[in-house]
């Protein structure tokens, strides 16, 4: 469903049916129910299947839980699962048009179709856990899981290099 493109550190990756992880190095392949972690100053670039680009900063962990192909990716969400740290999403196009994705996180469901955006778990020890998203161009939706945390989203200018 995709490959790991870069790395730069510390990159380990669970595989569905396993309990541990391992470490990856580039050009490993990935599967639906993959778990991708960094480690501290370390970083990577994950290409999936519909072209989006997906860039996990340090300390991060996602998991793959559904990513779909085709016309119902146009239609239906995939689904990414942010655990902890911060990941930047940049929206694919591979099947003809921008594909629909949410990253569910332990505060709120992201949700975005043709669009970048950054999302960063935050945990504040007054108000407990929350999300801050970054809009990098297009639309970003976010739904707050009821009672817990707070989201914060900030619209970014793009520049264009």
């Amino acid at each position: 469903m995709g490959f790991i493109a870069a790395v730069q550190g510390s990159v380990e990756v669970r595989g569905s049916s396993s309990r541990s992880f391992e470490v990856v190095l580039r050009d490993r392949d990935l599967e639906i129910g993959d778990t991708v972690r960094t480690g501290p100053a370390s970083a990577v670039k994950i290409l999936l299947v519909d072209e989006t680009m997906l860039t996990l900063g340090e300390s991060t962990e996602v998991e793959i839980e559904s990513l779909l192909t085709g016309s119902p990716a146009l239609r239906e969400p995939s689904i990414l699962r942010l655990l902890k740290g911060a990941a930047r999403v940049v929206v694919g196009e591979a099947f003809g048009g921008p594909t629909r994705l949410e990253m569910h996180t332990p505060t709120a469901v992201v949700g975005v179709k043709g669009s970048s955006y950054e999302a960063h778990l935050i945990r504040d020890p007054l108000r407990g856990p929350g999300l801050r998203v970054y809009s990098l161009g297009g639309k970003v939706w976010v739904q707050p899981l009821d009672g817990q945390g707070a989201v914060v989203v900030i619209d970014l200018p793009v520049h264009h290099y």
